[in-house]
Parts: C-alpha cells; structure tokens; sequence
C-alpha cells in the first residue's frame, strides 16, 4: 500500500537574498532529491537548527 503524503499548514514566509549562482546551487540540490525547493530549504534549514540547537 502506498504511504499517505501528509500536509501541513505552512503560514508564515521566511525571505533569503540570494546570489543568482546561490539559488542555482540550491534548484540544483532540490532536484537532485526530487523535491520542490521550498520543500528541500524547509527541510534542510530544520535539521540545521536542530543540530546547532543541540550544541
């Protein structure tokens, strides 16, 4: 049976200036996980925090 996709109520934005060369960088890693951007900076910025949290 396939895994039920679950979503969240994401309501608040965070804006980051980038460098065209930056935000290349970062699509280029987001497809390489097959996830939209949003999704890969969402996740990776999470599990950043955490681990500095953590310290």
């Amino acid at each position: 049976m396939a895994k039920k996709k679950q979503f969240r109520n994401y309501d608040q934005t965070l804006q980051v200036r980038l460098t065209k060369k930056q935000l290349d960088l970062l699509r280029k890693a987001a497809e390489a996980e097959d996830r939209p951007l949003s999704n890969w900076a969402r996740h990776h910025l999470e599990k950043i925090a955490n681990r500095v949290l953590k310290k």
